[in-house]
């Protein structure tokens, strides 16, 4: 009976993982419409990087005209002058009439966010896209998808001198928080039992050990190792640290001062003899 139990618990959480893994996936692919009408210029963006350490989210743009102001699928049947905002400012390019407007790279600035809050940093960020000629507003319709950057993107629409534009939520994935948080937890918990097994050696005057005090060396190590390796790469100093890596480290070395030197203690003169 509780054989059955336990399998049916293991097969539940496998399933919620892979339902998980699912709801992820096709979020990212998930496209977003800005409508402008049958004439203009059309964009397709996607998010294909984001770096907090940087502030900075990359995204491919592809461009195509549309309806009057095609010539063929990718020439431009109308001279068309682009405005991009990017991290370094506005970039301008001017196309003549037959011209094809060439993919391009963006580098969009990430605002209202540190990354030393990891993993709860949470940012914004925009992309505006305006085209013109002369004097006249050129519409420019736009589909936008995210993909998968170790962030969950939440896109909105807002709206600038009469042109729509996608409006950027970030904050770290649901399995990056996850994996955070575990890491933090596995640190918290092997820190204090290595703890309570030095003191419960030390207070039954144990011989030594060379196994545990080796144990308690390569935690002093393993630690840094996991934490470096945590998704995202967080710099040191960010607010996991404070919560867990920085306590569970200090704590797995005093527990091993405190057990060598009780060790040491009774090996001094006129100690009495180590407990068997």
């Amino acid at each position: 009976m509780l054989a059955g139990v336990l399998l049916l618990v293991i097969a539940a959480a496998f399933a919620l993982g892979l339902v998980a893994f699912a709801v992820q996936r096709d979020h990212g692919h998930t496209p977003f419409h800005i409508r402008s009408g049958p004439n203009g210029i059309g964009v397709e963006a996607r998010v294909t990087g984001i770096d907090p350490a940087t502030d900075a989210m990359i995204v491919r743009l592809e461009f195509a005209p549309l309806g009057t102001f095609a010539m063929t699928q990718v020439a431009l049947a109308q001279p068309v002058e682009l405005f991009i905002t990017t991290a370094s400012g506005r970039a301008d390019m001017r196309y003549a009439k037959g011209a094809v407007i060439s993919p391009t790279e963006a580098t969009l600035p990430l605002n209202g966010g540190e990354i030393l809050d990891y993993p709860f940093d949470k940012y914004d960020s925009d992309l505006l896209v305006y085209a013109q000629q002369g004097n006249r507003h050129v519409p420019v319709t736009m589909v936008v998808t995210t993909g998968f950057n170790g962030f969950r993107i939440q896109t909105s629409q807002r709206t600038f001198a009469g042109q729509a534009y996608p409006h950027f939520k970030l904050r770290r994935a649901s399995t990056t928080i996850f994996f955070a948080i575990f890491i933090m937890v596995v640190f918290w918990a092997t820190a204090l039992a290595a703890a309570w097994l030095a003191v419960t050696l030390a207070q039954r005057r144990r011989k030594f050990e060379a196994g545990f005090t080796g144990f308690l060396a390569a935690l002093l190590f393993a630690f840094p190792t996991v934490r470096n390796s945590l998704p995202g790469d967080p710099p040191i100093g960010s607010l996991n640290d404070f919560l867990a890596f920085f306590w569970t480290e200090g704590i797995v070395a005093l527990a091993l001062i405190a057990l060598l030197v009780s060790w040491c203690v009774r090996r001094l003169p006129g100690a009495g003899p180590p407990d068997e």
